[in-house]
Order: C-alpha cells, then sequence, then structure tokens
C-alpha cells in the first residue's frame, strides 16, 4: 500500500513539474506579449488597447484628419513656383490637430518636396496651401501625405474668431484682384492669418489657387487684404463668381 501511495506521490509530483514547465514554456515562446493593438484590454489599460500605458482613451477613439478634395498641382503658366493644394477635414469636435505634411511633386525625374505643418480646429474644413519650385518642365504627378498627427484639446476659447467679409473678384485683360476685409469679432489677437484664394471652373472642380499672410491682427480689428494674380492662368477656365476664401488663423 505504501509502495502504491509513492509511485502515485511521485508521479503527481513529477507531473506537476512537467506542467510548470510546459506552462513556462508556452507562456514564454507562445503567448504573446500584451501590446496597445492586441484587442484585449489588459496591462492596465481603461478600455481596450487604451488607457493605461496606451494611448489615452478619448484620443484612441478620434477620428482621422484626412483630405477631402485634392491634391493639385497647378502648372498654368511659365513661373518660379507651382502652387500646391489640398483640403483637409477634422471631424473631431473635442480635439484639435496639429499636423505635419509633405506634398510630392514629380516631373519625370527628381521629384520636388514641399514640408510643413498646420493646425486643425476641432471640427474644421480648410484648403491648405503649400508650393515648390517649378521643376522646368510638365508635372507628371502630385501626392500628398499626412507624416504625423497629434491632439490636443480643442482650444475654442483661446482662439480668434476671424472670418472673410466682403469679398469682391475683378478681373481684366492683365489680372485678376480679390479683395475683401479680415473681421476679428474676438477680443484675442491673430498673430498670422494666411488667406488662400481658390478658384474653380464651372464644373465646380478647383483650377486654381494663391495666398497672401496677414500679421498681427488686434482684437476686434477689421483688416482689408487683397490678392492679385496674373489673369493668364484663369482666363478661360476660372468662374470667378465662384472664387473661395478660405482662412488659416494662428
Amino acid at each position: 500500500m505504501k509502495r502504491r501511495f509513492k509511485q502515485i506521490f511521485y508521479g503527481l509530483f513529477y507531473f506537476a513539474i512537467v506542467a510548470l514547465i510546459g506552462w513556462w514554456a508556452y507562456s514564454a515562446w507562445v503567448v504573446p506579449e500584451p501590446t496597445c493593438a492586441d484587442g484585449v484590454q489588459n496591462q492596465g489599460e481603461q478600455g481596450i488597447d487604451c488607457g493605461g500605458p496606451c494611448t489615452p482613451c478619448d484620443v484612441a477613439r478620434l477620428q482621422d484628419v484626412r483630405p477631402v478634395r485634392g491634391p493639385y498641382a497647378f502648372q498654368l503658366v511659365d513661373g518660379p513656383v507651382v502652387p500646391l493644394l489640398v483640403q483637409l477635414s477634422n471631424p473631431n469636435q473635442s480635439h484639435d490637430a496639429l499636423v505635419s505634411y509633405r506634398f510630392t511633386v514629380s516631373n519625370g525625374a527628381s521629384p520636388e518636396f514641399a514640408l510643413g505643418t498646420t493646425r486643425l480646429a476641432a471640427g474644421e474644413r480648410r484648403y491648405l496651401y503649400d508650393q515648390v519650385l517649378a521643376p522646368g518642365r510638365e508635372i507628371t504627378n502630385a501626392t500628398f501625405e499626412l507624416t504625423d498627427v497629434s491632439w490636443e484639446p480643442a482650444r475654442t476659447e483661446v482662439r480668434p474668431n476671424i472670418f472673410a467679409d466682403d469679398i469682391t473678384v475683378s478681373a481684366d485683360s492683365e489680372r485678376v484682384r480679390v479683395s475683401g476685409t479680415l473681421v476679428n469679432e474676438s477680443v484675442l489677437e491673430s498673430s498670422r492669418v494666411g488667406v488662400v484664394a481658390v478658384f474653380f471652373d464651372e464644373f465646380g472642380y478647383e483650377v486654381f489657387a494663391t495666398r497672401t499672410t496677414v500679421t498681427d491682427i488686434a482684437g476686434f480689428e477689421e483688416r482689408a487684404f487683397e490678392i492679385i494674380v496674373p489673369a493668364e492662368p484663369l482666363t478661360g477656365f476660372a468662374d470667378l463668381d465662384a472664387t473661395e476664401i478660405s482662412l488659416d488663423v494662428q
């Protein structure tokens, strides 16, 4: 009886050792380490793959900033630069997006790049303008990518409320003039406002864009602006009555 008991005892003992070794090997080589993308709420996360050591849950649930129109590269006349345009949207109402971007313009030889950063306010949708040096030959392709996006809680209470008013567009045989007034309805000063004029054809497609910058707009100030472009890239292409003004308020 004692012999039988010892056999059972040692059998269970060795089985436990083998089981522990097997569990250790399974845990070490088979079970993956917890990550912030494993679809499981673990490692102190407050939600599935968010909170704790991962991205905060309110940020993880945000929708992506995305291009909604474009990109466009306007090479309509000879000149030192090529205007670039894309329309971006931040669909989130709770966070501003701090965006780094890159335009790439190809001409069959070496590409040209335009790199930059911008802030999209919560819920904002607007045109982003940049430019590259004219490549000296016809552009074959233009692409746009967001190289980095970070988030900050919306700062509507510290952002100047500026809009464009009294927009007029006139043209003669040599140039097109876009003028208007920037109206700051808040007490807050704006260090810089990028004013982008976007021209469309009769079908609603973007055919050209240009930009001017207005600096140091005081609280409750109204400031006139004017944008002048040669008539040649627009003649026969643009419906001037459809011209839009897009503002980048900083």
